[in-house]
């Protein structure tokens, strides 16, 4: 497989890091609505549906912080 090199310049790179930060929140967002329904099945960090909902926020969080670091909105 060949490579291919491509300069970018930072503010490029902060708004690529920013783009895929958010679709993953937004990803987690949609799985933590999902997971505090009753009859949700469908663990993301854990088993015990509290402590998945608990960490899902966790990292919402963690990702906004990433965001606004990179100079993003949330």
């Amino acid at each position: 497989m060949s490579k291919v090199t491509v300069e970018l310049e930072w503010e490029a790179v902060d708004s690529i890091i920013v783009q895929q930060v958010t679709q993953a929140r937004d990803a987690l967002i949609s799985d933590l609505k999902n997971r505090k329904k009753k009859n949700s099945k469908n663990a993301i960090f854990h088993t015990d549906r509290n402590e998945d909902v608990k960490m899902i926020e966790q990292h919402i969080e963690s990702f906004e912080n990433v965001v606004k670091y990179f100079g993003g909105k949330v």
